[in-house]
């Protein structure tokens, strides 16, 4: 995919601090992102919605939604205004909701289906730690297909399993900021840290320290609390299998 002036198609992965710990100073189209928690509801769904609301208003994204898909968070299901919160229009979001029961195989397809379609800028979900390496691979090569990004959100237990993703960050909660280790990255370094926080409307990542001394001293205090944007991402909300969310929300 290009621009109408023949450069790259890059975007946002959420803010400057982060993008410059990539390769291409951020994501290209076809990549596929995890965002791993170190603890649970530590925030990495919120770093990802972030990430999910600088590609939708790239104008590379124009006419394309997001499909956010919410597969059952033992936390709480997705909340809608939150996205809202961040400027992602409501008629360019669909959202998928797992049925109680809803198998593996379910998942997997509407993942895969929703990664390989054009009319998708990207792809948000909460993936367990349920996904094998054949179904991680699927997921990859879907990306690649369609030319989406997804954003992949995964449980503390899968931090040391191999990965399929091009990029794959570990966060921690560390007071009122975020610790994110670049762990996997295709065609870029590893080891990476960022420190990163909100500003007051949750719509920026800001830089924070980053020395080593600093994360040093602040990992003492690291907390699994997630903010207060964090919650609200996981406020439970009842609904059907699948809905528009302009509808539910407008």
């Amino acid at each position: 995919m290009v621009t109408h002036d023949s450069s790259p198609v890059v975007f946002s992965s959420g803010g400057d601090v982060l993008d410059q710990c990539l390769p291409h100073r951020g994501l290209r189209p076809g990549t596929l992102v995890e965002w791993v928690e170190a603890t649970p509801a530590c925030g990495a769904s919120t770093l990802a919605m972030i990430a999910a609301s600088r590609i939708m208003g790239s104008p590379a994204s124009a006419g394309k939604c997001l499909v956010l898909i919410d597969g059952g968070n033992p936390h709480g299901q997705f909340y809608p205004p939150s996205a809202l919160s961040l400027a992602i229009p409501a008629d360019r979001m669909v959202l998928v909701q797992a049925k109680q029961g809803l198998g593996r195989a379910d998942q997997i397809w509407s993942l895969d289906q929703a990664l390989r379609s054009d009319a998708v800028a990207a792809v948000w979900a909460e993936v367990g730690d349920w996904l094998d390496d054949r179904d991680a691979r699927r997921l990859q090569l879907a990306a690649e297909a369609g030319g989406t990004v997804g954003l992949l959100v995964r449980p503390p237990a899968t931090a040391r399993r191999p990965s399929f993703a091009d990029i794959r960050w570990r966060v921690a909660k560390i007071g009122s900021m975020w610790r994110l280790e670049l762990q996997r990255c295709r065609g870029g370094s590893v080891g990476a840290v960022a420190m990163v926080q909100l500003d007051a409307n949750g719509l920026e990542i800001q830089t924070g320290a980053t020395t080593d001394s600093a994360i040093s001293a602040s990992a003492k205090h690291e907390s699994t609390m997630a903010g207060d944007l964090a919650h609200r991402l996981a406020h439970p909300m009842p609904g059907p299998v699948r809905k528009h969310v302009n509808r539910r929300v407008g």
